[in-house]
């Protein structure tokens, strides 16, 4: 057993390993090459060698007619029409063309619906690692650090607050602390949502390489054994390796962090989700090409069944992952239009400069929310379910746990545009403060609270988020 780190997938060799492969092209020619030597097995069962142009009995005189078959093809097909080895020899009912076709529909159906499997791409550009990509700078994105986020949005929060305390003045100053300034905390709590869900989007794209590599393994080893069969007509053992992934979740310590340190969110969702490798041998007994094929189909279809088990597990954390934040959603912890407006009575006298006042709400609040806005639409972005495509024989179908994953996206990017709705809420709030301050410079906390019911005439989205999976 081996810990796969989702977060490192270059340290991985089967990941790393993959980048340099087109699955497709290598899984065709490993197919040409083993529908070539099984049939060299099938006619080794019946006494056959194969000559460099032939097949022909191992003793040519006396027990059979003078009769030869021809070889398939280098691709493999073809092959088994009977051909006369002297003038007048009867090949009438001869023939293994029919055999060596049912042989390769054998083998198309154990394995084709594997030739669909995404390759793991190229950077940016294409495969699976361009979903990795995409998720990636979507869930950098939303980091509350300005050291870490390249984008403006932490930023302009910062500015809004900034500018805030620029001025004397107790229901700013509530603003400040209790709305404007409880945006990192909301937006942290998301982050680490995303980083979670990147954790599990890495992890299948782990399982998808994984069944991709053991797959031309096992087909590697089946052309092994078909070769060496062949070649001694000794019987032996087929052995193939397979890896299951087993997906631990610990939900007592899911995101016990308080969202804010954003440079340890990774290693805090490592805490709560772990993925091991486990790898598996399979033996089968070679008699003849039954033998082998049965081997192999026995390999695939356990192969097939741990991907089913990975992908099921990597949906069912995206469901808890949306659990996870609804449960935070409830509790206000992702937003700021359900604050406690029950603040302690106030009254004082105000120092506010009114000619760069307005700029908090014409500049900076309206910026804020626009960059929330910018953000939340960034998650359209992954194309999950166009990178992770492949037979709908195989996992959860053809686009795998993508509605899964969609969905906890859209809890994400549903509750940025919420704390979107709240900031224009907040700078209409703060616009009403202004033309009632200016005729009466003594302030309340009847003051603050008008703003936050502003807000709440502002807010509309409401987050869709799954019920608790006991109850599902």
């Amino acid at each position: 057993m081996s810990d796969f780190n989702p977060f490192t997938l270059n340290l991985n060799t089967i990941d790393d390993g993959e980048k340099k492969i087109n699955h497709t092209e290598e899984f065709d020619r490993l197919l040409k090459r083993l529908n070539r030597v099984i049939c060299d097995v099938h006619m080794a069962s019946h006494g056959y060698d194969t000559s460099p142009d032939k097949y022909i009995h191992v003793n040519n005189l006396g027990i059979v007619d003078p009769v030869a078959f021809t070889l398939p093809a280098d691709d493999g097909t073809g092959g088994g029409v009977a051909i006369a080895l002297k003038p007048g020899a009867r090949i009438d009912g001869y023939h293994f063309d029919e055999s060596f076709n049912n042989l390769r529909e054998r083998l198309k159906n154990i394995l084709i619906s594997h030739r669909s499997l995404p390759t793991f791409g190229d950077g940016d550009l294409t495969g699976m690692s361009a979903a990795i990509a995409s998720m990636g700078n979507w869930t950098l994105k939303l980091s509350p650090n300005t050291e870490i986020n390249p984008d403006s949005l932490p930023r302009w929060i910062n500015t809004t607050n900034e500018d805030l305390g620029r001025h004397t003045s107790s229901t700013l100053k509530f603003v400040a602390n209790e709305l404007v300034g409880k945006l990192p905390s909301a937006l942290g709590q998301l982050q680490q949502a995303a980083y979670a869900t990147l954790y599990l989007l890495n992890t299948n794209v782990h399982a998808v390489n994984t069944l991709s590599h053991d797959t031309r393994e096992a087909m590697q080893a089946a052309i092994k054994a078909c070769e060496n069969f062949t070649k001694t007509r000794i019987l032996s053992t087929l052995k193939f390796i397979g890896t299951a992934i087993k997906i631990a979740k610990d939900a007592e310590i899911i995101w016990k962090g308080d969202g804010e340190k954003s440079a340890g969110v990774a290693q805090e969702v490592a805490q709560w989700l772990a993925v091991h490798d486990i790898n598996t041998t399979i033996k089968s007994p070679i008699y003849n090409d039954e033998t082998i094929l049965s081997g192999l189909e026995s390999a695939i279809e356990k192969l097939d069944t741990a991907f089913l088990e990975a992908e099921t597990s990597i949906r069912d954390g995206y469901i808890d992952i949306a659990y996870a934040l609804g449960e935070r959603y409830k509790r206000n912890m992702l937003t700021i239009d359900h604050e406690n407006t029950s603040v302690d009575p106030y009254s004082g006298t105000i120092s506010i400069n009114w000619d760069t006042y307005s700029t908090i709400y014409t500049i900076d609040l309206p910026s804020t929310a626009k960059r929330f806005r910018s953000v939340q639409l960034e998650r359209y972005n992954v194309r999950y379910g166009t990178n992770f495509s492949r037979s709908p024989k195989l996992g959860l179908g053809e686009i795998g746990p993508a509605n899964s994953f969609y969905d906890t996206i859209e809890c994400i990017g549903h509750t940025l545009e919420r704390l979107a709705e709240s900031c224009d809420g907040i700078a209409s709030g703060l616009k009403d403060f202004e033309n009632t301050m200016k005729e009466n410079d003594t302030e309340s906390a009847d003051n603050f609270r008008k703003i936050t019911a502003k807000i709440d005439n502002y807010v509309e989205k409401c987050p869709k988020f799954p019920p608790s999976p006991s109850d599902s």
